[in-house]
């Protein structure tokens, strides 16, 4: 029975919301600034962040009912892969130099950059050409009026 006081959970949401945007601000900054100390550790605060709260909430969002096929089926562990890219780029920002990216950093750092616009060209897609509203699950509410 529900006790009417809001879940840890439910305050966790918009706290993903404000990751989600931060972590890709953060990305690209770090690509063309490369690492400085608070661009550093605000990148390893989201991606810890955001790994407590996979393992304490779990998958938080859901295919919905329009998505069908390789899409459905596959829709969780998309979302585990682009996780795990931005926990591997957290774990090459603390262990790399102040500086420019080079090497194996920066392409950490680019697979990372483009799971996650593949990740957001996935969702744009099922926003608009499936109607599904993926699009409002990760923006603020004040934007849902044009979306």
């Amino acid at each position: 029975m529900k006790s009417g006081v809001p879940s840890v959970r439910h305050f966790y949401r918009p706290v993903l919301k404000i990751m989600h945007w931060t972590a890709l601000a953060l990305i690209v900054l770090i690509l063309l600034n490369g690492l400085n100390g608070w661009v550093r550790w605000g990148l390893i605060l989201v991606a810890v962040l955001w790994g407590l709260g996979y393992a304490v909430f779990g998958h938080l969002s859901r295919p919905g009912p329009a998505l069908t096929g390789l899409a459905r089926s596959g829709f969780k562990a998309m979302h585990v892969i682009v996780l795990a890219a931005l926990e591997m780029a957290a774990v090459a920002a603390l262990l790399a130099p102040n500086g420019l990216l080079d090497g194996a950093t920066r392409v950490i750092f680019l697979l990372t950059l483009g799971l996650g616009l593949l990740h957001g060209i996935f969702h744009l897609w099922r926003h608009t050409a499936l109607g599904d509203g993926a699009l409002r699950n990760i923006t603020p509410r004040l934007m849902h009026g044009i979306l």
